[in-house]
């Protein structure tokens, strides 16, 4: 799918880096909004959530491209070009981006900044470092060494390059034992 994607675009990381923690907040409870609308897509009913930041087309597009479809094939079955799908698809992850952005400022509220993980150190020397970090605290960590490690890699994949953190990641922990990162 990567070799079809318009290179002004990465769809697929849309996901696991911003679609995921923005899905994360409505688990929590946190957004009062609620949800509606149910939407049709090739035969398959989702749930759509009102008062979103994306347009209805924005979240058509992002629905069919995350199925697996190509931006000419978006095109084709709505009737545009691919430079919009491509333009509609660009403006939908800059609104994503920037929820994310917000719900990172929101979380981190309540939350006190443990550590910085160090670019070049290896993923799997993380949960040491933020298990020495909360010590002190006196407040438990809600997650195992395996479990810090898929909530690392899967909350800021784009922080890492296989094993190695590509860049300094700060973390925040709040009086649940909750980590974020940023």
């Amino acid at each position: 799918m990567q070799g079809v994607l318009c290179s002004c675009i990465s769809a697929l990381p849309v996901f696991g880096i911003f679609f995921l923690p923005v899905l994360d907040i409505f688990s929590r409870g946190a957004f009062s909004g609620g949800l509606s609308n149910v939407f049709i897509v090739n035969d398959v009913q989702l749930i759509g959530m009102k008062d979103t930041l994306l347009t209805d087309r924005q979240k058509e597009v992002i629905r069919l491209r995350k199925q697996g479809m190509t931006q000419q094939q978006i095109a084709d079955r709505l009737g545009t070009s691919k430079a919009n799908i491509c333009t509609i698809e660009k403006s939908a992850n800059e609104n994503i981006r920037r929820a994310k952005e917000t719900l990172e400022f929101l979380y981190t509220l309540d939350a006190t900044e443990l550590c910085t993980i160090p670019a070049g150190t290896d993923l799997m020397d993380a949960p040491k470092m933020i298990y020495a970090a909360a010590a002190p605290t006196k407040v438990k960590i809600i997650y195992d060494t395996l479990g810090l490690i898929n909530r690392l890699s899967s909350y800021i994949p784009e922080k890492f390059k296989g094993r190695q953190v590509k860049e300094d990641i700060c973390v925040y922990l709040n009086k649940e034992g909750d980590l974020y990162f940023s």
